[in-house]
């Protein structure tokens, strides 16, 4: 092969490396993403309940 292919393949595969790399970390990033906003979800609405809890409490005490 000539050396002009061998550049060009070196530099086409090194791109498709970067695209693989580069969708993975994305990817990673928006699936924790996602369960950082279950996991607040879920903190909410266990702080609901608490308050509620809370509450009826207080109003079982007057």
């Amino acid at each position: 092969m000539s050396d002009q292919i061998v550049v060009a393949l070196i530099t086409t595969f090194g791109s498709i490396m970067v695209a693989i790399i580069t969708n993975r970390a994305t990817k990673h990033r928006e699936g924790k993403e996602a369960n950082e906003t279950l996991e607040t979800e879920r903190l909410k609405a266990k702080l609901k309940k608490l308050k509620k809890e809370n509450d009826e409490l207080k109003n079982d005490e007057k």
